[in-house]
């Protein structure tokens, strides 16, 4: 099976050109999907020969949203892998075992059908203040099944093409959650495998800039309850998700 790493940026030229080059001999083709980044993003990766797009390029009479989601919903279009490894472009401790690590499951293991990493923060073990103070109570009450899961908002995932084109993804960084949500609803808890990476360090962010992550992931997880009967009323704002690839007229 083909193997392709995806990786979303803006503006990451500061980390970009290590996270490419620790991608490991088993991949296919990494792809970079980025939002319109105004720093040398796109020269470094260029420089680098791996494939580079802008998401408001593909397939542009689909129109086009800014954020996270829409750059991962995108990228299925530029790519006929088999299996397809998210990697986040701030991991400054990544190794090439990341992705391997990663997708070795999905190849040994025929029930697996998702991949989801977790890790040792430096700041923090496990999960970060999103994860703590917003997923896993939500989680808790509406999912508890998932609360098995370490880091529900890791952006390192693996799973199979064929999975992906029927999910939905919402275009912002309620993404991760998302996906983590609709695949324990279709395939249940035991299709779902984590892989723990060690000690990673990442770009933080300060508390102001969490707001908006902690608003998508509240009203995903939310949204979600309310479609599968856990909720009589649905109390958030509608969000914008891109439908299914497999159900795209194309």
């Amino acid at each position: 099976m083909d193997i392709a790493v995806v990786i979303p940026t803006l503006n990451e030229s500061l980390n970009i050109r290590n996270t490419i080059k620790m991608m490991p001999d088993m991949i296919d083709e990494i792809i970079v999907v980025d939002s319109g980044s105004t720093d040398n993003t796109e020269a470094i990766c260029l420089d680098m020969g791996v494939a580079f797009y802008y998401a408001e390029d593909i397939e542009p009479d689909l129109g086009h949203h800014l954020g996270k989601g829409e750059n991962l919903w995108k990228s299925q279009f530029v790519t006929d892998c088999d299996i397809i490894c998210y990697i986040d472009a701030d991991l400054f401790t990544i190794t090439p075992s990341y992705v391997e690590s990663l997708v070795s499951p999905l190849i040994i293991q025929p029930k697996t059908k998702f991949v989801k990493s977790y890790f040792d923060r430096s700041h923090t073990p496990y999960g970060g203040r999103v994860t703590a103070l917003t997923a896993k109570p939500l989680l808790n009450v509406f999912y508890p099944e998932l609360t098995e899961i370490h880091q529900p908002l890791s952006g390192q995932i693996a799973t199979y093409k064929e999975v992906l084109q029927h999910l939905h993804y919402p275009v912002d960084y309620g993404v991760e959650i998302s996906h983590l949500i609709d695949i324990y609803n279709t395939f249940g808890i035991d299709a779902i495998e984590q892989v723990f990476l060690g000690r990673v360090t990442h770009r933080n962010r300060n508390l102001e800039s969490l707001i908006p992550t902690a608003e998508s992931v509240t009203n995903i997880i939310i949204d979600k309850a309310y479609k599968h009967g856990k909720l009589q009323n649905k109390f958030v704002s509608d969000i914008v998700y891109r439908k299914p690839f497999s159900l795209l007229d194309i």
